[in-house]
């Protein structure tokens, strides 16, 4: 398997993850008392998307954010559920868009660099693509994967010894269970063989 196709394999089960971390946070019980009815009208079409764009309809979870997005314009959270769920459906400016405004509400939004991250591997930028990876390790330096995917971008610019130390890192930070840590270890091999 070619390392884009991994990488692309990688960018589809991250965004999987995103909407259904939101699902779950939102049927957690996380919405409601102590929120003003925008919000909480906001957070069901939010509810409502999520289940939408994991079963697979795009376009009714598009509905319920837009609409989730103009009762409560000030959440950034929602601007990058939207992102993600635009990105899906082929609308990676609107996607980048979405995250722009994610980030002009809340900076440390680390969901919104990432998926602008994606979206700006997917159209060739690799500069961009690796200083939104840089910002995401800035704000979550914990997080494995983001070191991975940073190590296949380092890679296509010629960054091999940089590449090699992010997967390594990728294996220090991530869970001895990780199911992609023996890819990772054979990604290692191959670098430093060439």
């Amino acid at each position: 398997m070619s390392y884009l196709s991994a990488l692309g394999i990688v960018i589809v089960a991250a965004l999987a993850v995103v909407i259904l971390a939101s699902c779950d946070r939102s049927r957690s019980g996380n919405s409601g008392s102590g929120l003003s009815k925008s919000q909480t009208d906001a957070e069901k079409h939010a509810a409502r998307g999520r289940e939408l764009a994991i079963s697979g309809d795009l376009q009714g979870a598009r509905r319920e954010f837009d609409t989730a997005v103009s009762k409560y314009p000030v959440s950034a959270k929602l601007f990058a559920d939207r992102a993600v769920v635009r990105h899906k459906a082929g609308d990676q400016q609107g996607s980048v868009d979405d995250c722009n405004e994610a980030l002009r509400l809340d900076p440390s939004l680390v969901q919104a660099v990432r998926s602008r991250a994606i979206v700006y591997f997917e159209q060739g930028k690799l500069k961009e693509c690796l200083d939104d990876l840089d910002l995401a390790i800035r704000l979550a330096p914990n997080v494995a994967e983001t070191y991975a995917n940073r190590a296949r971008i380092l890679i296509r610019v010629g960054e091999k010894e940089k590449a090699i130390a992010d997967l390594e890192r990728s294996l220090e930070l991530a869970p001895k269970d990780w199911d992609r840590r023996e890819s990772v270890q054979r990604e290692i091999e191959e670098y430093r063989r060439q």
